[in-house]
């Protein structure tokens, strides 16, 4: 819509006889105004932002191309805007419609000073969606100071504020999110120092927000791993290697936690940031614990023997393996030592099972002072046991027998008067032997020691 003032004025001139050099002179004058008014008006016209004329009476004077977009104007409706009164539907920030004499044009013609950066939001006449604009409003004065007309700009913001909106939005449930969410969650910034933290990571390690906010992260590690801590977040930083992996942490009231935390970095912040997930396995380790220890009970009780404490006869079998197998490849000795209680089916029936355990727990306590560490001891069934010796001749392994009978003889059981006595045999290695082989050496050798009257020890 264009009302131009200028054009009856030029259309006076514009006929008036060449010869006339004054006339000729307003002509061309006012010839380079409208030349120039008509440049302002397609400037105008072509600019994104919109511009309404409001004359001072409040009508419209005149409305640009991107004003008539954003208010949603037809050609029908052009007319109608030159008309005072025209009232416009416009809100203010909080969603209150404004009065006529809120609207930017009226104050402006009320005050006489300009506006600057309202922002509103116009209800297109075209019934489309509310357009938030900011606004300005300025006075132009005429020769003798006043308002003659008021020059409204509109700047289309919806954009952006529906984008500001979807972020606030996405913020709010981003903040919900961390608010409710079950696990730790903390932010850190390239250096480790926490920025933002969640109610469960508070929780979890018993401070306050204000506590741990612009505090390293480490400061919830054991005193002599935060170094180490420092260092790995430092690499996970600079590189973007993996950092997860289960921790042991300290609370504030001094609790030792385990906990299984997961870092990402978040690349696109400049300097690198990174947000940490943690979460509290305390509970589940005890149980892991606590399962492997009863699963290294059962193992333990599958090779033991369950009275004596000493590998059965399954496990003895399997040590033996294994030592034999070391003995061939690395020539080393070998020898093995068999032992049964002397008349223990006489203690049975005379004293009671009950002291004949008593009897083999003794036996097998003996056993174990007696030998070296690296030797192995067994329960090879009944009131027989086996000695494993690694590194020892035929010779030795005598010298360790005589020690052991001797150490058995001297064996007392309380409440009784059992003199407790064992018989022995010896065998070491020799080439081609295998463990049945070894053993049976040892057997008869042992049953040797018996027919000759027990409490000995025979080498076979």
């Amino acid at each position: 819509m264009r009302i131009n003032p200028a054009t009856r004025l030029f259309d006076r001139f514009r006929l008036a006889p060449k010869s006339n050099p004054q006339a000729a002179t307003l002509a061309a004058e006012l010839d380079e105004i409208r030349r120039q008014q008509t440049l302002l008006l397609t400037m105008l016209d072509h600019t994104q932002a919109g511009v309404v004329v409001h004359g001072n009476d409040g009508s419209v004077r005149y409305i640009n191309a991107s004003a008539r977009k954003i208010l949603g104007l037809n050609a029908e409706m052009l007319p109608e805007l030159s008309k005072p009164g025209w009232h416009w539907w416009l809100f203010d920030e909080y969603g209150s419609r404004l009065t006529p004499e809120q609207f930017p044009a009226r104050r402006v013609l009320q005050t006489g000073e300009a506006l600057d950066h309202l922002l509103l939001a116009i209800q297109p006449f075209d019934a489309g969606a509310l357009r938030w604009c900011d606004v300005k409003a300025a006075p132009l004065l005429d020769l003798d100071g006043e308002i003659s007309q008021v020059v409204v700009t509109l700047i289309d913001v919806t954009a952006q504020r529906r984008a500001r909106e979807a972020l606030a939005a996405s913020e709010s449930l981003l903040r919900n999110i961390l608010d409710q969410a079950p696990v730790g969650i903390c932010i850190t910034d390239a250096s480790g120092t926490l920025q933002a933290i969640n109610p469960a990571y508070c929780q979890l390690f018993e401070y306050s927000a204000a506590e741990l906010i612009g505090q390293p992260m480490s400061m919830v590690s054991p005193l002599p791993y935060r170094g180490v801590m420092n260092e790995l977040y430092r690499r996970f930083i600079d590189s973007g290697m993996e950092f997860r992996g289960e921790w042991e942490v300290v609370t504030k009231s001094g609790r030792p936690r385990t906990v299984l935390a997961t870092s990402a970095r978040i690349s696109t912040l400049h300097p690198p940031q990174a947000v940490t997930f943690v979460i509290d396995i305390s509970d589940k380790k005890d149980l892991e614990n606590d399962l492997i220890q009863k699963a290294n009970l059962l193992e333990k009780r599958a090779r033991e023997d369950g009275l004596t404490g000493l590998f059965n006869r399954q496990a003895s079998f399997e040590m033996l393996d294994y030592a034999l197998e070391r003995c061939k490849r690395y020539q080393e000795t070998l020898s093995v030592l068999m032992l049964d209680v002397d008349f223990f089916k006489q203690i049975n029936d005379t004293y009671g099972h009950m002291t004949g355990d008593k009897v083999l727990t003794a036996v097998a306590a003996a056993i174990k002072q007696s030998i070296r560490t690296v030797d192995i001891a067994g329960r090879y069934g009944g009131e027989e046991f086996i000695v494993i010796l690694p590194n020892i001749d035929i010779e030795g392994a005598a010298i360790v027998a005589e020690r052991l009978r001797q150490a058995i003889q001297e064996i007392r059981i309380e409440g009784s008067e059992i003199e407790v006595s064992a018989s022995f045999g010896v065998s070491s290695y020799t080439e081609n032997d295998d463990t049945e082989f070894l053993v049976n050496r040892a057997d008869l050798a042992l049953y040797k020691s018996k027919r000759n009257g027990r409490n000995r020890v025979t080498v076979g």
